[in-house]
């Protein structure tokens, strides 16, 4: 598997366990997808999106890989603190777990985002996450 592959099972899993914990079961896509165009039977919908940056060198003949990030939540009927809980609960599962099982040295994951239409059911949330490898 590739590192980026790692990680992203790594990010997946904790996005499966936050679900799980809450008694729900999520959908994981990792192609970019608009929410809107889904049906409600298809949530709750997290879409995970990765890139790899190109290697910095550093001395002594190091080299330093970032990854960056965003997993997007959509979930339907819901109210703005049960995403920030889901939210909270996953960034909490990668937080505990920097090293993302071993892929990565260490993984900083930004306090999530809430957002919706004014008269929108389909409630989003979104997470910010860069880790980063030093070899």
């Amino acid at each position: 598997m590739s590192r980026l592959g790692a990680i992203n099972s790594a990010i997946q899993a904790h996005i499966t366990s936050a679900f799980t914990a809450a008694g729900e079961t999520v959908t994981i896509v990792t192609d970019p997808e608009s929410f809107e165009t889904r049906d409600k039977s298809a949530f709750p919908r997290a879409v995970c999106i990765f890139e790899e940056e190109e290697p910095e060198r550093l001395d002594f003949k190091q080299q330093r890989r970032r990854v960056n990030g965003v997993i997007q939540l959509g979930m339907f009927e819901i109210t703005r603190e049960t995403m920030d809980a889901r939210l909270e609960a996953i960034r909490d599962l990668i937080v505990a777990d920097d090293t993302l099982s071993g892929s990565v040295d260490y993984t900083v994951c930004e306090a999530g985002t809430t957002f919706s239409g004014p008269e929108d059911p389909l409630i989003y949330g979104q997470l910010e996450i860069s880790t980063e490898e030093v070899f």
